[in-house]
């Protein structure tokens, strides 16, 4: 039925394979390297898609040769719950929102993966329900999770309709409250509670669903989350979505961010920059003191014109680190987001530096405290150290780690180096035996190594006195054969490059 279902709405050709109960099975597939660009699709389209992989052997299974490997889905990619840099807008949040609601209470618990923290806000008092309505609209969710108790109730149904396609329903012991306590303690890593803060009851069920829902579809792969903060709307000025509408602050009257006062302002020159102005226009201070300190800091920069200009140089194309860290620590597996951790802790060095030069008393403040630029500087020398400056997108394919880091490692290349040098001249070798131009020495993950020829250029092999070749598979066009020559090669390959 997926296979229907993906084929109509990615408009692509639907085909069989096999047979079940008689009838044919649908099948449908996309090319590995344009699968993003099929997920994001299927993203926007509201879908939530599995990945399965194929799970690493053990090396009892590795010894059986086993034909059929174990597989299992390692990730569920929901709205709320991407990480991939290309599915996401990089000047806005992309939050996970789970909601609760209980005698009179609600909570609102939501998480930026790509930046690890989780918020929490409480609504309350006699305009509840429209309250409520204004702290999603603000928190602009791409998922929300509800329980299906919550989802079939009267009370929240109607204002919770506008909002209606981001919602996913989750089971309700999904909320349980004692369950959830000892789930926070444990993920935090708190003997108690009350060290995270002074939580009710909603608010505990509401945060440990959200984590529910975060190990439920990223499995053990769940990015740094560094901390809980309690949302005090008392700091803030409110801005309700009438008067955000009104004003234009994000999109103009015709929906189109073109136009609006954010489109108008944002000169930022990264990402993380732009996702914390839009924070500051949708949530203006209050507290005097910290208006303050913002324009202290403004006036400051704008005083120190050069140092300025060679801030606002170095920030132009700075990686949006923000979104590499939490790939990195959900095990995405790219090691070409090690080299962006590389290159950001280059520029902001220089940056820091161009900020000590000023020598002013306000920016100084900005400086990070030695113990964390050491650490830094240590990150950036471990990466140069033992990264190659070009590695490819993902682990498995090798060329990740330079040479000189590992002689076990450097041993292993050797290996494979030599062997693929030997299967060569040993291709060379049988050409010039058989007479067979055609002769190619191939790969599959079944037999290794093996010779391959044409079906009309077989009995070449097969009649050949001088080599003994044993013939292994006949597929429709061609004659697959192995040597006792090519096997031990073959082993030896493949078991370094494991």
């Amino acid at each position: 039925e997926d296979a229907k279902i993906a084929a109509s709405s990615l408009g692509i050709a639907l085909t069989k394979r096999g047979k079940a109960n008689g009838l044919d099975i649908p099948m449908c597939g996309v090319p590995v390297h344009s699968s993003q660009t099929y997920l994001s699709r299927l993203i926007k389209s509201g879908f939530k898609v599995a990945i399965a992989e194929q799970l690493e052997e053990s090396e009892k299974d590795l010894k059986k040769n086993k034909k059929i490997f174990k597989r299992d889905v390692v990730r569920i990619i929901t709205p709320g719950t991407i990480l991939e840099e290309s599915l996401l807008e990089s000047k806005n949040h992309n939050n996970l929102l789970s909601l609760n609601f209980k005698k009179g209470d609600i909570s609102l618990a939501w998480i930026d993966m790509t930046n690890g923290e989780i918020k929490l806000q409480r609504v309350k008092g006699v305009n509840i329900l429209q309250d409520l309505q204004e702290v999603i609209h603000k928190v602009e969710p791409g998922e929300i999770i509800v329980s299906e108790d919550l989802k079939n109730s009267e009370l929240l149904r109607s204002k919770l309709k506008i909002f209606e396609k981001n919602i996913s329903i989750i089971p309700n012991s999904f909320y349980d409250l004692k369950n959830n306590e000892i789930k926070i303690r444990t993920f935090f890593k708190r003997s108690k509670l009350e060290s995270l803060g002074d939580f009710t009851e909603v608010d505990i069920s509401t945060i440990g669903a959200l984590l529910n829902y975060l190990e439920l579809t990223q499995k053990k792969n769940i990015p740094n989350i560094k901390g809980l903060e309690i949302v005090n709307q008392d700091n803030f000025m409110q801005i309700d979505m009438f008067s955000e509408k009104s004003l234009e602050l994000f999109q103009s009257y015709d929906g189109q961010r073109k136009g609006s006062l954010i489109h108008i302002i944002d000169n930022t020159k990264t990402a993380s920059g732009a996702r914390l102005l839009r924070d500051f226009l949708k949530s203006p201070l209050l507290q005097k003191d910290k208006i303050k300190e913002r324009h202290d800091l403004i006036e400051s920069f704008i005083s120190k014109t050069e140092p300025l200009k060679n801030i606002i140089k170095l920030l132009t194309g700075l990686p949006d680190v923000e979104r590499t860290m939490s790939r990195i620590s959900a095990k995405t597996n790219n090691p070409k987001d090690l080299i962006l951790i590389c290159n950001f802790i280059a520029t902001s060095e220089e940056i820091f530096s161009e900020i000590e030069k000023s020598k002013d008393k306000i920016l100084l403040k900005l400086f990070p405290q030695n113990y964390l630029l050491r650490n830094m500087m240590n990150v950036k020398k471990l990466i140069e150290k033992k990264i190659n400056e070009s590695p490819p997108i993902h682990l498995s394919e090798g060329g990740v780690i330079k040479s000189d880091v590992s002689k076990k490692l450097d041993d292993l290349r050797n290996i494979r180096k030599k062997g693929k040098n030997q299967i060569l001249a040993l291709q060379e070798k049988y050409i010039f035996e058989t007479k067979v131009n055609n002769l190619k020495i191939k790969f599959n993950n079944i037999h290794g190594y093996f010779i391959e020829v044409s079906i009309k250029n077989s009995p070449k092999l097969n009649e050949s006195e001088r080599i003994s070749f044993n013939p292994i598979q006949n597929t429709l066009n061609s004659s697959r054969f192995q040597t006792d020559e090519l096997k031990p090669i073959s082993l030896e390959i493949e078991n370094s490059e494991m």
